[in-house]
């Protein structure tokens, strides 16, 4: 890690973000673009820890990093307004130009050296975590073949699929939206399918690698039901949002 002076930092500490841009994705979703205060090094699966008072509370939340790191000046976050979330709903009041605190980076959600054949399964704002891990490999023109699950309930707009386009025209990825035509809004939510619904789905990729991202209930539930069906527990790769 180097400041913009190019001096040594090692040290991961709280700093200061910019806001350079913001773009509503959707009535929930807001893509960043922030300046950093102290230039960082990150790894496409890791995020950043915001840290700011919100009406006289000290309010923490993570954000997957969603930008290559081979441009390390500045960097993209998703952000989701839902309801109760007061730092969402804090992040989104802001302008460009204006500040939030955060360090980075922190986190594990990574890809494998040499990953053989992939499945990537997200719901809703999981797909943060998803993107910078397709990313990278469409920068290093894999080969290998993904395929993804999009698990959105039904108050979750669709985001991100122009990306996806842009994804297959290097990488063989099948991209599934998994949504109330699919499946009960009820097993989207808790991520609870049964042995037909998995059968159905996922049959065909129990020796893949496994990346899980989503709402707690969700990677739980679905990491269990995974594993009965078939898959190695020590294949797994997961990340929790809230």
């Amino acid at each position: 890690m180097s400041n913009s002076t190019g001096t040594k930092n090692p040290k991961i500490s709280y700093q200061k973000g910019t806001i350079l841009d913001k773009r509503i994705l959707s009535q929930k979703v807001t893509l960043f673009k922030i300046k950093p205060e102290v230039v960082f090094e990150w790894v496409p699966g890791q995020f950043i820890i915001t840290k700011n008072m919100i009406s006289g509370e000290e309010r923490v939340a993570d954000y997957s990093i969603l930008s290559s790191p081979t441009v390390i000046n500045e960097f993209e976050i998703a952000v989701e307004n839902y309801e109760g979330s007061r730092v969402g709903k804090y992040l989104h009041s802001l302008k460009p130009g204006d500040n939030f605190i955060f360090k980075a980076p922190r986190g594990g959600f990574l890809l494998e050296k040499n990953p053989n054949s992939s499945i990537f399964v997200f719901r809703n704002i999981g797909i943060a975590a998803i993107i910078p891990l397709l990313n990278q490999l469409y920068e290093k023109n894999s080969k290998e073949k993904f395929i993804v699950f999009n698990f959105n309930s039904s108050d979750f707009t669709e985001i991100f699929k122009t990306r996806f386009d842009k994804f297959r025209e290097r990488l063989d990825l099948t991209y599934n939206l998994i949504d109330i035509n699919v499946l009960d809004s009820q097993v989207i939510n808790n991520g609870k399918l049964n042995k037909n619904q998995m059968r159905t789905l996922f049959s065909e990729y129990t020796d893949f690698k496994l990346y899980i991202a989503g709402a707690s209930e969700f990677v739980k539930n679905f990491r269990q039901k995974a594993i009965s069906f078939g898959f190695d527990k020590n294949n797994i790769v997961r990340e929790f949002f809230g």
